[in-house]
This record gives C-alpha cells, sequence and structure tokens, in this order.
C-alpha cells in the first residue's frame, strides 16, 4: 500500500532517494525469520543512507551490546556543545558523524509528511527562503531539488555539519542553496535582505528566549511571508496498546531532553509564540508520525537511530537494560504486529507575517 501523499512524490528521482515511499514490507521483509533479525535491523539503517558513525560501533548487532563498548564511558555533552559545533568525544568517536547519521534518518522518513506540509502552505509562491538549523541539509537539499526557482539560504551554527551539507548539495547538483555558519540569534546573520519564507524544524526547542528569536526572524521576512515550523510534543507520544519498552523509550528521549535543558512540550507552546511575535493565520497540524503514516519499517529506523543516537550523545538517557528491551520490542511487535500503533508527536505550524 501507498502512502497518501499531498503531491506525487514517488516518480521524483532524488525524493526517492531520501525516504521510502512504499510502506508495504518486501517479500524478504516479511519472510525474515528472528534469527535474522540482526540483518534485519542493519538493512533498516544502512539500505538508503551513509552510517559510518554508527557503523563503528553497532555493527549487525545494532542494540545488543552498544552501551557495554565505548558508549558506557562517555560523558554527557554539556548544554552548549549540544547546541554549538561540539561534537567531537575523546574516545575517536565524531559526534558530529553520528548526528549527521541521525538527521539523515529523520529526514528520510519524514521528508513526505513535512514537505508535503511545507509545499501546502505556499512554498511554491516563495522566490527566497531561509532554512534556520539545517543540520547536515538533507532535508533542505531534497527540498530545493524540487524547486529549482526558489533561492535557498541555510543556516547552522556548527561548521561540521554544514560542510557536510556542502557535500551533499555538490553530490546531488544544487545550484539553489547556499550553506552559511552562523548564529541565528545573531541579527547580522541575517544580512539585509528581506525572505519570503523560512523552515524552522526542531529548532526552536534548542533557543533560551524563543519570542525573541521569532520576532527577530519575522524582521527579516516581507510582509505575507511565511513561517514553517517541525517542533516535538512529547504529549503526542504513545502507543496503543500500551507497552512497557515503549514507556522506557519515550522515558529515554524525556531523560535525554532534560539533560540538556529542551522542553518537551515545545510544539503545543508556538501558536501562541507566534502570535505575541506579531505573526497570524497561525494553523496547527498534529503528524503522529506513527508506524501506520511513515509505515512499520520507516517507523523502526526512527525509533533505533533515536535510542541509538541520545544514549551515545547521553549515555544517562537509556541504560544497557532500557537498549535490550527496546530491540526486542522492534524486533518482535514493531516489525510483525500490526496490531500495534506507536506515535512519535510531531507538530506541524504554519503563520503568515
Amino acid at each position: 500500500m501507498k502512502l497518501l501523499l499531498p503531491i506525487s512524490l514517488s516518480s521524483l528521482p532524488i525524493i526517492n532517494r531520501f525516504c521510502s515511499i512504499d510502506s508495504t514490507p518486501s517479500a524478504s521483509d516479511r519472510t525474515t525469520t528472528d534469527n535474522q533479525v540482526s540483518s534485519v535491523f542493519h538493512r533498516l539503517l544502512y539500505r538508503s543512507s551513509r552510517l559510518p558513525g554508527i557503523s563503528r560501533f553497532a555493527s549487525c548487532s545494532l542494540l545488543r551490546n552498544i552501551s557495554t563498548t565505548v558508549v558506557s564511558t562517555q560523558t554527557p555533552l554539556t548544554e552548549r556543545e549540544a547546541s554549538v559545533s561540539c561534537f567531537q568525544s575523546n574516545l575517536g568517536i565524531d559526534r558530529t558523524e553520528i548526528w549527521d547519521d541521525f538527521l539523515e534518518i529523520q529526514s528520510q522518513v519524514t521528508f513526505p509528511q513535512h514537505y508535503g506540509f511545507i509545499e501546502r502552505f505556499g512554498l511554491a509562491d516563495c522566490h527566497r527562503v531561509y532554512d534556520v538549523g539545517t543540520g547536515n541539509g538533507e532535508f533542505l537539499c531534497a527540498t530545493a531539488s524540487q524547486h529549482p526557482d526558489i533561492s535557498f539560504t541555510a543556516i547552522d551554527l556548527r561548521e561540521e555539519l554544514i560542510q557536510r551539507a556542502e557535500v551533499r548539495a555538490g553530490d546531488l547538483g544544487i545550484a539553489n542553496a547556499t550553506f552559511v555558519i552562523g548564529d541565528a540569534l545573531d541579527s547580522d546573520t541575517y544580512n539585509d535582505q528581506l525572505y519570503d519564507g523560512v523552515l524552522l524544524r526542531a529548532t526552536l526547542m534548542y533557543m533560551s528566549d524563543p519570542l525573541g528569536f521569532l520576532q527577530l526572524i519575522r524582521s527579516r521576512l516581507r510582509k505575507g511571508a511565511h513561517i514553517w515550523m517541525i517542533e516535538p510534543e512529547m504529549d503526542f507520544m504513545h502507543s496503543r496498546p500500551e507497552h512497557e519498552a515503549f514507556k522506557l523509550y519515550k522515558k529515554g528521549i524525556l531523560k535525554f531532553y532534560e539533560t540538556f535543558g529542551l522542553d518537551p512540550h515545545n510544539g503545543s507552546k508556538i501558536p501562541s509564540l507566534l502570535r505575541d511575535a506579531g505573526f497570524s493565520d497561525v494553523v496547527l497540524v498534529n503528524d503522529p508520525m506513527s508506524n501506520k503514516t511513515i509505515g512499520k519499517e520507516n517507523f523502526a529506523r526512527f525509533m533505533v537511530a533515536n535510542a541509538l543516537t541520545f544514549k551515545t550523545l547521553d549515555p544517562t538517557s537509556f541504560t544497557d537494560a532500557d537498549m535490550e528491551k527496546i530491540r526486542k520490542f522492534v524486533e518482535t511487535v514493531v516489525l510483525h504486529d500490526d496490531s500495534f500503533l506507536g506515535t512519535h508527536g510531531v507538530m506541524m505550524i504554519y503563520a503568515r507575517t
């Protein structure tokens, strides 16, 4: 069964590199036995993406022994390290590479829903679009490839990720995207140009003064310009029926948020912040990001990538026992139990100046 999308994405070759449009497992998926689960996980993570950072220590066993090797001896990143370009550990693990791997999977899994959202709400009307907190540029490159007539400028604090974004754009032949190393809170970053749209994907959650940031953003937009925001909302993260392993998964994510001072309920607060910042026509869309909307395989990929990445960056977020329970849960329930419904909880918010 194909996912129902607001536009025809399955015919777009570049987008097919970024996400699996078909949510139906292949015949080999359906006949996979429990004894082959390691190779299944290997394929889930590596089939359509490069994961040198994760593969360095995860291998095919994935979640079985990850926390007993290099991860268990790492110390959590400070809040400053998490938000700037400090993803290098003392143990030879390149945290930028790990974060790049995670962002790549995230973009592949969520692209149809999130691209469809910004396309639905005015992207085609724009001539100049700013992407604040672009990360490794995976999502931006896929979007820019579909709108060669739009000039995209993407910013991120982390030099290493911007370098990867530039390489990615070059490899894909993206000529309408410019990548800038800069601080989104610095007004000089935006030069003197006004933009028709601004994209914020999981960006506001890192801002200590979200209202001030949105006011700054608004000052760099033309009248009638668009703002698209995609932020997590943990209140909407749940499973049906309830599973202990999924509760542990959510608990670990909340612990990660706590470590770095992130607001797990940021998504639901954004509409009022937008209005206070002077935006209007606010639209709020709940993206369940469930196994039913993105497919069980993509749900499994994202769940595993989340747990793996968060434990690597903050070893206190998941215990070894948690990781083993999550592994078994994905193996036995997420991939094989059609009665299971799980949601990650994401808010998509649109407004105009």
